[in-house]
């Protein structure tokens, strides 16, 4: 299987480590921005641009996964919902 390194050429200097209270001040952040009147008018016109030839074949390629995943496992969504709950415990 292959790695991040793998796939790292070298644009950053270092990997950061932060720790769960650094990535939950972060998010909190997020959340905070994410409800801002600039944030939203941001999103909203992003959404109007056409996406680039990547970004287009991994959305095609995650379209065409949920529709395997419909059509041969219509259950899919409440199975992962009940491992989630009682996986543990398995």
């Amino acid at each position: 299987m292959k790695q991040f390194k793998d796939y790292y050429n070298g644009e950053l200097s270092e990997f950061k480590v932060i720790n769960k209270a650094q990535r939950r001040k972060m998010a909190l952040r997020m959340k905070k921005l994410t409800k801002s009147a600039a944030f939203k008018k941001k999103v909203e016109k992003s959404k109007l641009r056409i996406a680039n030839p990547a970004k287009q074949r991994v959305k095609a390629a995650k379209m065409a996964k949920q529709k395997v995943i419909d059509k041969y496992y219509p259950n899919y969504k409440e199975s992962i919902k009940w491992l989630e709950k009682y996986g543990n415990s398995l």
